[in-house]
């Protein structure tokens, strides 16, 4: 044997087990915005539906490497606004948004799926997501971007 095929080995027992943390996960709280902060700065709770599609948008509006924190943090989708995509850029696209919401740690998986209108003015993305937090359902949210707008529709 080889030292390949001892570290061949080595990971094909390798199995991926991650802890699911239990309530109350301590996260704080977070300020309420989207894309921008409200007037009266309110807060939500970051473990909450509303306070974890807030942080997936605010991924889903940030380009990679904005956030000097965190190198690879943000997908864009406003990047797919006034260009014309084929069904498979889409599908790609949308794997990509799925992987970035992922790496949220409030987001166990993301679901997501992606409609450009004809003219390429509007982005429709919809998704499910499954929360860390087994107190917490499943939920859809639905964002809509534009050039001028971010919409976030939290669907229970």
């Amino acid at each position: 044997m080889t030292i390949l095929d001892d570290v061949k080995a080595d990971i094909a027992t390798l199995t991926r087990e991650v802890a699911k943390p239990v309530p109350p996960l301590n996260y704080g709280v977070d300020l309420r915005c989207t894309t921008d902060l409200h007037d009266d700065l309110a807060e939500t709770d970051p473990n909450s539906p509303e306070g974890i599609g807030e942080a997936i948008v605010r991924r889903w509006t940030c380009s990679r490497g904005q956030n000097g924190d965190d190198p690879d943090y943000g997908r864009d989708a406003r990047s797919l606004l006034n260009r014309g995509l084929t069904r498979a850029e889409l599908l790609a696209e949308a794997g990509l948004l799925r992987a970035e919401a992922e790496k949220e740690e409030t987001v166990d998986t993301c679901e997501v799926s992606l409609v450009v209108d004809s003219l390429g003015k509007s982005v429709q993305i919809s998704s499910t997501v499954t929360p860390v937090d087994p107190s917490l359902e499943p939920f859809r949210m639905a964002v809509a971007l534009t050039d001028g707008a971010t919409m976030l529709e939290i669907q229970r």
